[in-house]
């Protein structure tokens, strides 16, 4: 029933002038009080009006029945919408416009297959100009090409013209740039070592390794220009590895590059290898290190820093993750003066670690005053003594160790390491430098005895 309402309510408002007009016009007519005598003729102007009006009646009477129904009153809205805009925008359809299309490709046209050329440009930019209805044609349509045409053309170095065809309804276009400097050279062929790449790797899970392929070929024969051979640096079969996981044959492009890596257009034979690919997973699991950046404030020490992991997963080729002992984030402590969380620090990894089973740690830091302590009697002990010989030296020195209050009142000795090495030295008398190290890496260790012992070997 709303729908009837609707309807009718929109028929009605769409007719208004209509109805109006039909009812303005009756209350208008001259009342007929005498009949019109026989063989006399209406005049002219009532017999005119009285054509229009039932003209415009039954041009009423066809709207009404259109707007009735859904799907007619929405072609009406579209036929009226056209002529609206044809009847606004005539004048701009027609008129002349200029549109830039760049990066068209150039091709080669009527070339004697037993030359090649050098010199040629990838692409050009083409300045259209036509009316606008045929232009925004042409430019969906994408019918047209730059080429250079070669027919009669034999070995030398030419200025060519770029030409343009597929262009129709009157469009013309200017190319730029307009001409090419080229040379046309005979076909050689030369052997090449044939090597491979991987491409799309950054879209394969970091956790698997690819082995070295096994390709079908170690050659290819290589046709083109002398000028594009003597450019060639190396010729290889281009692997896909995108989303790989496991280990995979494939047939593979073989394409030639210059020393500056951009491929060139030659023949190549055969033109695909068969490929096959060793891909495996190694990991290891090792412990998530904090390392500290930057200075803090002289009067303070972290008494603890802990990360919110503290073991991760690695994943590499094998003989890397061997040499691998942790893995670690960096914080900077410059402005940090009290207790903190640390939120999303980016892991590190080594050189040959592919990928981790985190990304980010969090750290909580314990931040005390800063105190120091003098130790008197830090022993020393010495470091590859493989001949056993007797090493004879002072075996004690003074140091000064500062940190964290509660770390320093807990302080033992044994948190300190101080060494000399003697590796390869033969009897004799040596002066040799103390290294100090500290099995607490939030402890600052200063030598305060001389940074040499004088030693004697027997």
């Amino acid at each position: 029933m709303a729908d009837e309402k609707k309807d009718k309510k929109t028929s009605e408002g769409s007719t208004d002038f209509f109805l109006n007009f039909m009812k303005k016009r009756r209350e208008q007519e001259p009342k007929k009080e005498e009949p019109q005598e026989k063989g006399k003729r209406a005049p002219l102007k009532n017999t005119v009006l009285d054509s229009v009006y039932a003209i415009i009646d039954a041009i009423n009477h066809v709207i009404e029945g259109i707007l009735m129904d859904d799907r007619k009153s929405k072609w009406l809205s579209l036929v009226m919408a056209a002529i609206l805009f044809i009847t606004v925008n005539g004048s701009s359809i027609t008129a002349t416009t200029e549109r830039t299309v760049e990066d068209v490709p150039v091709s080669i046209v009527n070339l004697d297959e037993n030359y090649a050329v050098t010199g040629m440009p990838d692409k050009v930019t083409l300045k259209l100009t036509g009316n606008v209805v045929n232009l925004q044609s042409a430019v969906y349509k994408g019918d047209y090409s730059a080429y250079i045409d070669f027919n009669g053309y034999s070995e030398g170095t030419y200025t060519m013209d770029i030409k343009v065809k597929g262009l129709s309804g009157g469009i013309t276009a200017v190319v730029s740039p307009g001409s090419a400097s080229v040379t046309v050279s005979p076909k050689e062929s030369r052997v090449f070592a044939l090597s491979y790449k991987y491409i799309n790797e950054d879209q394969k899970d970091a956790k698997y390794v690819l082995e070295p392929p096994v390709l079908s070929k170690s050659e290819v024969t290589v046709t083109a220009g002398r000028e594009t051979l003597d450019a060639i640096k190396y010729v290889q079969a281009v692997i896909d590895v995108k989303q790989v996981n496991a280990s995979f044959t494939q047939k593979a492009t073989v394409k030639a590059f210059d020393e500056y890596n951009n491929e060139l257009t030659v023949d190549v034979e055969p033109a695909t290898v068969d490929v096959s690919v060793s891909v495996t997973s190694s990991s290891q699991q090792v412990p998530v290190k904090v390392n500290r950046v930057g200075t803090m404030d002289d009067s303070l020490a972290i008494a603890s820093i802990t990360p919110s992991v503290t073991t991760a997963m690695i994943y590499g080729a094998k003989e890397n993750l061997e040499n691998v002992k942790a893995i670690y984030a960096s914080v900077d402590v410059s402005q940090i003066y009290e207790n903190k969380e640390v939120y999303g620090i980016p892991i590190e990894l080594p050189s040959g670690v592919n990928s981790a089973s985190i990304d980010t740690i969090n750290v909580s830091i314990v931040v005390e005053n800063r105190i120091s302590k003098t130790i008197n009697d830090a022993e020393i002990k010495v470091l590859n003594n493989t001949a056993n010989r007797k090493v004879d030296f002072n075996s004690v020195i003074t140091v000064s160790v500062s940190g964290a209050a509660s770390k320093i009142y807990a302080l033992d000795s044994s948190v300190i390491q101080a060494t000399i090495d003697i590796n390869g030295l033969e009897p004799g008398e040596y002066e040799i430098p103390v290294t100090l190290k500290s099995t607490d890496s939030l402890l600052d260790i200063t030598l305060l005895s001389e940074e040499k012992v004088k030693v004697k070997i027997e």
